[in-house]
């Protein structure tokens, strides 16, 4: 899975109206995923943590990006 494939995931949720994921390499040399997200417009209390849980079932934990921001 790469991250146009955890950018379908996040879009398949209905929590999300629309969602970027990129892979970055931090200062330490270590890769991951950031997901840059916009919540629904019924979903204005989205966070990180729900995020996260909603993709386990579809991600494996290692794919679940690290940093998630959300939007408006």
């Amino acid at each position: 899975m790469v991250p146009g494939e955890v950018e379908q995931a996040l879009l398949a949720l209905t929590e999300v109206r629309d969602a970027v994921v990129e892979g970055r390499t931090g200062a330490d040399g270590v890769g991951g995923l950031v997901a840059w997200v916009v919540p629904a417009v019924d979903r204005p209390d989205l966070d990180g943590p729900a995020i996260r849980r909603a993709l386990q079932p579809t991600v494996k934990a290692h794919l679940v990006p690290g940093d998630i921001c959300l939007l408006d």
